[in-house]
């Protein structure tokens, strides 16, 4: 044996019935003077095997084998099958289990096994029943028959007709091409063929022809053999009218199958318009007139008038004053796209200090106030006189200038001014630039007025343009790091680079006229006014 110690309970044995006699699986509490397992070696590790016997056991017996995974008894159980009292059959395979159903309890049952090696896969087939597909990874070693009791049964069966067909190698296989197993390769048909047709299937899968032919399908009768199945048949054994009523009068209403329906006027699905035509388009005849009404704006004037309509539906739009449908001015004489009656004049320049937002139109009245900063010395000696220019500046605007620390010469009201330096100490000069329309801010200028406690200090302060007029050019008695000639309003005329003392500064190019000459000294900046003759 090799299921356990020779003579165990577990161990069946054999009876021989003689030549085509069955075997008599038996286990040990039946007869416990034989023990012995029935094993058949096969050894396969490739290819297609087909694994047939036939098993029967009476009332109270049960039944079990399994197929190994080596050739070796005992060795590596790939599937076991468990038959019980009544038949019903438990597939183990590893931690898995099947429960199927096919096996008749005092009845041959003819069993077959068909192994896949290459594709991993095992059919096992009672009759012509698939109980059972299942992937089957393993080699198949070879096949144990024991008679194991459990639940309430007695291992106990007859086991006969024991037959194996090996296909292992391309050269010999199934060369059926309506087998299941159809090996195209195979050159000698090694008679494993698997057609399903065998076994009453319509496929490999084992599927059966149902009631109305379909492979698989689940149709159980068709009565009347129309190709329905009964539990779909509107009209079993009658016979459905054109209209798919079973035994009906077929198509006799004015539609066909049905009557005209409620508020339709024919079978198309048509209802009367407002002219009662069927299928018309009108839809509203208001005042009854047999003319459809075709609504619409009829006023002429109207940006939006309908020459076809012929009942006024209120949607009338008209352009607004001063424009037409198109909103585009009537009367635009500057072509500006302002209507002359909604123009309003005044400063349309956005630079000027009177600009006004609503003004389309422009009168001439703008305005500007030009003057950012003070130009002139901010250092001075107590007791000098200095000139001081709001630059730049504007021609006929007005300057109101302010001192602290000194007094102002000359020069009030106009963008230059002259201020005599009082008092010692920190000052400023400020002015306002205003005209008719507009009044700027406060430019300011800090001052430094230096004490002069001796005559000594007088002297460097001062310096000297020659000749005042000037005619094709001057000179400055002191040296300097940047000159430049401004008119009156700040603009400048003309610049020379730093220059020693006495030297010839030309003025060709400049028209006569009244200029302010800056000067960058050691010093400070300072501003002197050059009169520029003929």
């Amino acid at each position: 044996t090799w299921s356990g110690p020779s003579g165990t309970a577990e161990d069946p044995f054999i009876q021989y019935d003689g030549f085509d006699g069955a075997l008599a699986v038996v286990s040990a509490e039946a007869d416990p003077s034989q023990s012995s397992d029935v094993y058949f070696p096969i050894g396969g590790t490739e290819g297609e095997y087909v694994v047939q016997f036939s098993i029967s056991t009476e009332a109270g017996q049960s039944a079990y084998y399994n197929f190994q995974g080596e050739a070796t008894p005992g060795v590596e159980w790939t599937v076991e099958t468990f038959i019980d009292t009544d038949g019903g059959l438990t597939i183990v395979q590893g931690d898995d289990t099947l429960q199927s159903s096919g096996f008749q309890v005092g009845s041959d049952n003819f069993m077959t096994h068909l192994f896949d090696l290459d594709n991993n896969e095992l059919r096992i087939i009672i009759g012509q029943q698939l109980i059972a597909l299942l992937d089957y990874p393993g080699n198949l070693g070879g096949v144990n028959f024991f008679a194991y009791s459990f639940g309430d049964g007695i291992g106990s069966y007859l086991l006969d007709d024991v037959t194996v067909c090996a296909s292992s190698t391309a050269a010999v296989g199934c060369t059926d091409e309506a087998a299941c197993n159809y090996n195209s390769e195979a050159l000698e048909d090694d008679g494993s063929c698997f057609i399903p047709s065998d076994f009453g299937w319509c496929d490999c899968e084992g599927a059966v022809v149902d009631a109305i032919g379909a492979c698989g399908g689940d149709c159980e009768e068709d009565a009347d053999a129309d190709g329905i199945c009964d539990n779909e048949d509107p009209c079993i054994g009658g016979t459905l009218d054109e209209c798919g009523v079973c035994d009906g009068p077929g198509a006799v209403f004015e539609c066909g199958c049905v009557d005209i329906p409620e508020g339709d006027c024919d079978c198309n699905g048509s209802q009367l318009d407002a002219l009662g035509v069927c299928g018309g388009d009108c839809d509203a005849d208001l005042n009854g007139d047999g003319i459809c009404d075709v609504p619409g704006c009829t006023d002429p004037e109207a940006c939006n008038y309908d020459p076809v309509a012929n009942t006024d539906d209120g949607s009338c739009t008209f352009p607004a004053t001063y424009y037409d449908c198109a909103g585009n001015c009537l009367n635009d004489s500057d072509g500006d796209g302002v209507c002359d009656e909604l123009e309003v004049e005044g400063c349309t320049d956005i630079e000027a200090c009177n600009f006004e937002v609503p003004a389309t139109e422009e009168d001439g009245s703008c305005a500007y106030l030009t003057a950012t900063g003070i130009d002139g010395s901010a250092v001075a000696d107590e007791g000098a006189t200095q000139l001081y220019v709001a630059m730049p500046s504007q021609a006929g605007n007005g300057y109101t200038w302010a001192v602290s620390g000194g007094t102002l010469v000359s020069g009030q009201g106009t963008s230059l001014v002259t201020v005599e330096w009082t008092n010692a100490g920190s000052h400023s000069i400020q002015v306002v630039e205003t005209n008719e329309a507009c009044t700027g801010g406060v430019l300011n200028l800090d001052v430094e007025v230096m004490e002069v406690t001796h005559i000594a200090e007088v002297g460097p302060a001062q310096w000297t343009i020659w000749p005042n007029p000037a005619q094709g050019g001057f000179r400055l008695d002191v040296g300097v790091t940047s000159i430049s000639l401004c008119d009156i309003g700040g603009a400048e005329v003309k610049r020379w680079p730093p220059s020693a003392p006495r030297t010839w500064l030309d003025l060709e190019g400049v028209a006569p006229g009244m200029y302010l000459l800056l000067c960058d000294l050691p010093s400070g900046r300072a501003v002197r006014p050059l009169m520029v003759a003929h």
